[in-house]
């Protein structure tokens, strides 16, 4: 879906799944999303200030983001009828129980809220709820181990450990009015301690989210907007961020 300029466009989307025959390939999703950033591009101020905060969203957001973009992940979902953003989004929803897609666009936020009910239904008719949430976990606490093994020499032990005190401090967190990050806090703990620490910065990474939305739900910009002026912050071509949340150029 017009990958070489690494975005979407609602022609992508069809009524049925989440992009036309034969749907959003991982492969090409990573090729455009995944290439390096130019080196003149401008750093904001917020980015680039060692604050605690943003140094701790720096060092989770690999490991938060590791079920969307692990090969793993996608290869056990494809055989299954799941496309990329069909496993995002499916994937991403499936610790809400199973609303109706109204519920999950809301959730969603910043994405086109049309788009994503009816991907989400599309997925959810394919896939059940319970094998979607052993497919994920599994595949990206098995991925996440292999890659943390060969990139910092972690074992179960040190994966453990961290994911111990994540959990911990996520437990203390409020969940009142953020409903991704209250269903990732809800869940049990799982004794793969990867699949774990996985689960500790998703837990972290939806608290983020939940807590951006509803600020800008408070300050009055819509999504499209609030799209804009993510690619005016940071340096992206108008549309090309907005894009990938499903919204038509127009």
């Amino acid at each position: 879906c017009d990958t070489d300029r690494g975005r979407f466009s609602l022609d992508c989307f069809d009524g049925r799944s989440s992009c036309q025959d034969p749907g959003v390939k991982y492969q090409d999703v990573a090729a455009a999303s995944l290439a390096p950033v130019s080196p003149d591009l401008a750093v904001p101020d917020s980015v680039s200030t060692d604050h605690p905060a943003r140094r701790l969203r720096d060092a989770i957001e690999p490991l938060a983001m590791h079920a969307v973009w692990s090969p793993l992940v996608h290869e056990r979902a494809e055989p299954l009828g799941l496309d990329f953003f069909m496993t995002y989004v499916w994937g991403r929803a499936c610790v809400l129980g199973e609303p109706t897609g109204a519920v999950v666009a809301s959730a969603f936020g910043s994405f086109q809220p049309a788009v994503i009910a009816g991907v989400y239904d599309a997925a959810r008719g394919l896939v059940d709820r319970t094998t979607m949430v052993d497919l994920v976990w599994s595949a990206t606490g098995e991925s996440l181990r292999a890659t943390l093994a060969d990139d910092a020499g972690a074992d179960d032990d040190a994966a453990g450990q961290l994911a111990d005190r994540l959990l911990a401090a996520v437990a203390e967190l409020d969940a009142v009015g953020l409903p991704l990050f209250a269903a990732v806090q809800a869940l049990e703990r799982p004794a793969d301690p990867f699949a774990a620490l996985w689960q500790a910065c998703l837990a972290l990474r939806e608290h983020r989210g939940d807590i951006h939305l509803a600020a800008y739900g408070s300050a009055g910009p819509d999504a499209v907007e609030m799209n804009i002026l993510t690619e005016c912050w940071l340096g992206y071509p108008l549309g090309e961020y907005s894009g990938t949340r499903a919204w038509p150029e127009d």
